[in-house]
């Protein structure tokens, strides 16, 4: 806006990173000098605040200018003020409601003819629905195999009414043996531990931890899957009359003893489907075949079966359209096999079932973290030619590490994150975090975590590490190949600030292009079936023809230019193709008997 920024900051020896003084200054050399300012609230009726009268907490109010289209955000405190600075001009001042809550007052239009003015703008909130409106949130700054790790559980009632009692049902990893709680817990059924956290008010927050031991025979990066579940989770607003009344459920089963992992398919709801869906199986990041239709009735269910191999197997299913809230049916299983040796890694790739705001999956994958701030996205996104795919209108999760390097405790950290146009700003839900913090929203996708009195403790002690996370939608339909690349910076005292690595999603606009697919093709010849396993492979691959004699087969290889890899050949119905020398990648083959052409495919090398 061909303004000017004037920024500076103050040194502290000793401590590692700062917070700094910034300042804007308009085309002239002015500073930003007008204020919009007002209270979000709670009202009772009148559209009028009057004494009492509740604010309302970490509500985004954006003003909009009429010529520029820039928007200037501002956050309400715990009392529901909140104070926008904007230049001279006119303006439109809306509030940003949460569910189940209305404006008296949908926008103001407001106008700074001059300097150094401010006009006040309250927004008088009313019910929509008389419902609670739970979140909860859980996660641990970092999780390593042999380790103690605490885990950190917020939750909120952002609701018209008291939540009237609630229960948070937290079901950890296998993997993970819990140890102790900041809370007792009522209730416990081999992974699920059920806390009561009470009756919860109109805006009111609370967290607790949980304590675990990681077991020590686990792989690198293998994945820690801990879930988190609030109730009450009714979903106030009126059904759709569109929807069919049924809900799609899936689950995933392992029986090593039988060399399977079995998905199951289910409807739940109190309709049957009345048009197919679709699903599709991943293994690893490979799709294995085109998306497969399925349609049941009421409390009917259909099981997948595949075999076990040591693969990571991954199930995504459509929900029903209409379907209440925001449910994404998928269920994933890594280390389903009697081998110690397992492919990890892929659990993170892909988004798993918490959209909707009373459930959060956290996924972190065993690592030991150097770095003492770090910034990791969820999901992690397909991996492909070094980048990380992910499809268009799934919501993105950051997670920002930081620990104290320093001999010295810290008391006072300061968050930044500049968030790329490509994510809507106004959309940032904050969640767990390792210490409270005050979460505040500016103009330019600015947003700001505030740790006062953090105490974190000197390097290599207990209390040297922190964390805080944040979702955010992408912006609506984000075009194929977006980046969305993000950055935070940490402040501490008086230091320069130090970044986190960047890191960067590209947007794969269909998700299922986001995907290698190696499906087997139709045989050339009809009555012949040709299986390629396993596929991935890691030293060599079995091709095996059924419906045909004896024959002298031969496989060619070739890699993604279309040349030529390697070629051998086999008397018989089957043949192994050693890797040799053959590189990491995805490869296309094409088997013949008695050169004719059997079949064709694709292959992957890991």
């Amino acid at each position: 806006d061909n303004g000017f920024i004037v920024v500076g900051y103050n040194s502290l020896f000793g401590a590692f990173i700062n917070d700094v003084t910034l300042i804007k200054a308009g085309g002239s050399g002015q500073l930003y000098t007008n204020h919009i300012t007002g209270k979000v609230f709670f009202d009772n009726n009148d559209c009028i605040y009057e004494n009492g009268e509740l604010g309302l907490n970490d509500w985004v109010v954006q003003a909009t200018s009429s010529s520029t289209s820039q928007v200037y955000y501002g956050t309400t405190d715990a009392n529901g003020n909140y104070d926008i600075v904007v230049d001279t001009g006119d303006f439109q001042v809306q509030v940003l409601p949460k569910k189940y809550w209305q404006p008296c007052v949908a926008a103001f239009n407001v106008n700074f003819d001059a300097l150094y003015d401010t006009l006040v703008r309250n927004f008088p909130m009313l019910p929509i629905a008389i419902c609670a409106n739970m979140t909860v949130d859980v996660s641990a700054p970092v999780v390593d195999n042999c380790a103690n790790i605490t885990y950190h559980v917020n939750y909120c009632n952002y609701g018209t009414t008291a939540s009237g009692g609630s229960t948070v049902r937290l079901v950890v990893d296998n993997d993970l043996t819990l140890t102790g709680s900041s809370i007792p817990w009522i209730l416990n059924i081999d992974s699920l531990y059920l806390f009561d956290v009470g009756d919860l008010g109109i805006n009111d927050c609370g967290s607790f931890t949980v304590t675990a031991t990681s077991t020590c025979s686990g792989l690198d990066a293998q994945a820690y899957i801990v879930s988190a579940h609030i109730l009450p989770d009714q979903i106030c607003t009126p059904a759709s009359p569109a929807w069919d009344k049924s809900s799609v459920t899936v689950e995933a089963k392992c029986d090593p003893d039988q060399d399977s992992i079995r998905f199951i398919l289910r409807n739940d709801g109190i309709g049957a489907m009345q048009q197919s869906l679709n699903y599709i199986v991943i293994e690893d990041q490979i799709m294995m075949a085109q998306p497969t239709q399925f349609q049941l009735g009421v409390g009917e269910s259909m099981q997948i079966v595949r075999k076990s191999t040591g693969s990571t197997y991954r199930i995504i299913a459509e929900q029903s359209a209409n379907h209440p809230g925001e449910s994404y049916p998928t269920a994933a299983i890594e280390g389903c096999t009697t081998n110690s040796d397992y492919s990890t890694g892929f659990v993170t790739m892909f988004h798993e079932d918490d959209n909707d705001p009373f459930v959060n999956i956290d996924v972190q994958e065993a690592t030991a973290i150097t770095d003492y701030i770090q910034m990791r996205g969820y999901p992690k996104g397909y991996q492909a030619s070094g980048e990380n795919l992910v499809p268009a209108n799934t919501d993105v999760e950051y997670h920002i590490y930081f620990r104290n390097p320093t001999a010295d405790t810290i008391s006072r950290l300061v968050i930044r994150d500049t968030l790329p146009a490509s994510l809507d700003l106004a959309t940032v839900t904050p969640g767990a975090a390792s210490n409270e913090y005050d979460f505040e929203v500016y103009s330019n996708g600015v947003i700001k975590f505030t740790f006062d009195n953090i105490g974190l403790m000197p390097d290599g002690s207990e209390g040297s590490e922190g964390f805080v996370k944040f979702k955010v939608k992408q912006v609506a339909d984000n075009p194929d190949g977006t980046l969305i690349p993000n950055q935070a910076q940490l402040f501490v005292g008086y230091e320069a600030p130090a970044a986190t690595t960047t890191y960067t999603h590209k947007v794969c606009k269909v998700f299922t292009d986001c995907l290698i697919l190696t499906d087997v093709n139709e045989p050339e010849i009809p009555g012949v079936e040709v299986k390629a396993y396993p596929n991935p492979f890691a030293s060599s691959i079995v091709f095996e023809v059924k419906g045909m004699q004896n024959s002298t087969l031969k496989i060619c290889v070739f890699d993604n230019q279309g040349r030529l890899i390697t070629e051998q050949e086999a008397q018989g119905s089957s043949l192994t193709l050693q890797r040799g020398n053959m590189p990491a990648g995805l490869y296309t083959w094409r088997l013949e008997a008695d050169g004719v052409i059997l079949n064709t495919g694709k292959i992957i090398a890991h």
